[in-house]
């Protein structure tokens, strides 16, 4: 299939996925079990794709690029649910689908891939829904929008995932697109169990929470890679970060969170500076 399908079912499980995690957040679960819980149950929704395209081996770089990214998504993955956390979903995924600023950036240093020529229009406009987004924070353009422990984890995660977007696509390379996202998933899981306690995954109360939490990831990746298989880093990014549509409708719907005509106007001017930016 076109890489614009997968592009847009990533999507679709981006914004349920920010919505779904803090619902969990509510809950009272901390964030480190849950993004434990999110890598290591989409494992048995990963395993049954990746057996059916089969294990092959793979080079010695393939090892070096799955450490990186491993590394880089443990963190940038308890930095995004922290992000979640500490302010509005409406929020924190809108700054979130900011990474293709700096995927552009990374994939012509790493794999020369030209930002365009419309991309410093793309910037501006980008910056125009920033604003807007911070009117919906506060009530007004105001500089404590940059200052919200929730809006801050969201740029260090926005720089993480700039960066590991490409190492995933360089990974791919050396992969299968159905059997990457198990390896992948499965590297996270172990790093996060250094990070946070086990045992807490295991919780019966939790389980299908947490079973439902796994689909979605699992969704999630495979439709990500799917995607990169076929099409550029910058442009795949920047359709699945329209999913933040989904998330400001559902946290207004499920949270009651505030100025959601505000906040999907900042987020449609966020999706066409994104989209200039690539294109």
């Amino acid at each position: 299939m076109n890489w614009f399908f997968y592009a847009v079912l990533c999507a679709f499980f981006y914004g349920i996925e920010g919505v779904y995690l803090k619902y969990l957040n509510r809950k009272g679960i901390d964030e480190g079990t849950l993004v434990f819980a999110m890598f290591f149950y989409s494992l048995p929704f990963l395993f049954l794709p990746a057996f059916i395209q089969g294990f092959h081996p793979v080079s010695g770089r393939f090892f070096v690029y799955i450490v990186l990214v491993v590394i880089a998504n443990g963190f940038g993955f308890m930095f995004y649910s922290k992000a979640i956390k500490n302010t509005d979903v409406s929020i924190a995924v809108p700054v979130m689908s900011l990474s293709p600023l700096v995927v552009v950036m990374f994939s012509w240093i790493l794999m020369r891939e030209m930002p365009p020529l419309k991309g410093i229009l793309g910037m501006l406009i980008i910056g125009m829904g920033l604003a807007a987004l911070s009117i919906g924070h506060t009530g007004v353009p105001s500089k404590s929008f940059f200052k919200n422990k929730g809006v801050r984890f969201a740029l260090l995660t926005v720089l993480i995932w700039g960066i590991s977007a490409n190492l995933d696509k360089m990974a791919l390379k050396y992969s299968q697109p159905l059997v990457y996202p198990f390896i992948s998933c499965a590297g996270i899981s172990v790093f996060c169990s250094f990070l946070t306690s086990p045992r807490r995954i295991f919780d019966k109360k939790y389980f299908l929470l947490f079973l439902g939490l796994g689909f979605v990831n699992a969704g999630l990746f495979l439709s990500h890679m799917l995607a990169l298989n076929t099409g550029y880093v910058s442009y795949i990014i920047a359709v699945k970060r329209s999913g933040m549509l989904i998330a400001v409708l559902l946290g207004w719907l499920f949270f009651k969170e505030k100025s959601p005509g505000l906040k999907l106007l900042a987020s449609i001017f966020i999706i066409a500076g994104i989209f200039l930016l690539v294109k």
